[in-house]
């Protein structure tokens, strides 16, 4: 995901720190999903000046490049923001940056996998079935075993 937000944004743009990760919860028994992101659009520029391509062909036409470029800003500053959305399990959210302003996504949300709750309390009820049985097939033996044998004496 940080590559994604990095190609999204490029080396200045206006997605920092953007990562997500996904961590093993309870046991195993589910996961932990966290995003974090921040937008920051107080430096944001349009970029006119930086594209070589672009002032070739604009000077070619014989534009101001500057004029363009300062009309940009004062439209960016004024009117762009950005909205970050994470998508998480049953919890979505989302941060929007006004122009000219900085914007933090902090959120998480922890997912519990039914089916391996299942299967771990199935188990762990076998465990107690088997300890059980094995429990009273030891005692009936040794009751067995120390029992006094009835004697037939008849003399």
């Amino acid at each position: 995901m940080a590559s994604i937000g990095r190609e999204l944004s490029g080396r200045t743009g206006p997605l920092r720190s953007l990562y997500a990760s996904r961590d093993p919860a309870w046991l195993g028994l589910g996961h932990r999903v966290a995003v974090h992101g921040v937008v920051d659009l107080r430096a944001a520029q349009p970029g006119v000046t930086t594209d070589q391509q672009l002032v070739t062909n604009l000077t070619g036409q014989h534009v101001d490049i500057n004029a363009i470029n300062a009309q940009l800003l004062a439209q960016l500053r004024t009117s762009f923001s950005v909205r970050l959305v994470a998508v998480l399990p049953r919890s979505p959210r989302a941060v929007t940056a006004p122009p000219a302003k900085t914007a933090t996504l902090d959120a998480a949300a922890t997912t519990i996998e039914t089916s391996r709750v299942v299967l771990l309390a199935a188990a762990v009820g076998l465990g107690v079935l088997a300890a059980t049985v094995g429990w009273r097939g030891r005692s009936r033996r040794r009751r067995r075993a120390t029992a006094p044998s009835p004697r037939t004496d008849r003399g």
